[in-house]
């Protein structure tokens, strides 16, 4: 049976106020990891997220894409109020 961890991809939130995800980008090529970019995130193939250079620097998170998705869709203005319901607990 194939592990289905192997064939994930981990989809990145940069941390911006510390990297852009071109550089970020970089610093996974310089490490022999391939990534893309998708809009202001990075995603990276069968790799585990403590293997990824940066994490305990706070680069990025790990976020599910769906996520990342609702908050495009979302896009909520100054004078609007936006409750993130993703994280919440049940």
């Amino acid at each position: 049976m194939q592990n289905q961890q192997s064939s994930q991809k981990a989809f990145l939130r940069i941390n911006q106020r510390k990297i852009s995800p071109q550089e970020f980008i970089v610093l996974l090529g310089k490490n022999g990891i391939n990534s893309y970019a998708v809009d202001n995130a990075v995603v990276v193939d069968n790799i585990a997220v403590s293997e990824i250079p940066g994490f305990p620097e706070g680069l990025f998170f790990v976020q599910e894409y769906i996520r990342h998705e609702s908050s495009s869709i979302s896009q909520g203005g100054k004078s609007n109020v936006v409750l993130d319901m993703c994280s919440a607990r049940w």
